[in-house]
């Protein structure tokens, strides 16, 4: 099994704290895509996490963000994924944010 993580946010170590944020910066580069959007400006979240799956040719997508991203997301990535006859499990985080 292979795990790609790609990480959207804003001021994330310093919204997550040194320890996470090293601990994610941990996983292997080629595996692995930061997107700190206090650096890079604000992301179409949605497209972003649709691009990197198309690209991964991913089986599932997780994703925790404001509930109407998380179903943007994740309607987005189970449509297009499908018409491309990618079999996909999307999925949310139903647990507090941090």
């Amino acid at each position: 099994m292979e795990i790609f993580l790609v990480w959207i946010g804003r001021d994330l170590q310093k919204t997550y704290g040194d320890e996470v944020y090293e601990l994610v910066k941990k996983c292997p580069a080629d595996r692995l895509t930061i997107l700190d959007q206090a650096e890079v400006g604000k992301l179409d979240m949605p497209q972003v996490t649709l691009g990197k799956s198309r690209e991964v040719k991913a089986d599932v997508v997780f994703t925790s963000s404001n509930p109407a991203t998380v179903q943007a997301t994740l309607a987005l990535c189970h449509s297009e994924l499908l018409v491309l006859g990618q079999s996909l499990t999307a999925t949310n985080w139903h647990g507090p944010n941090y």
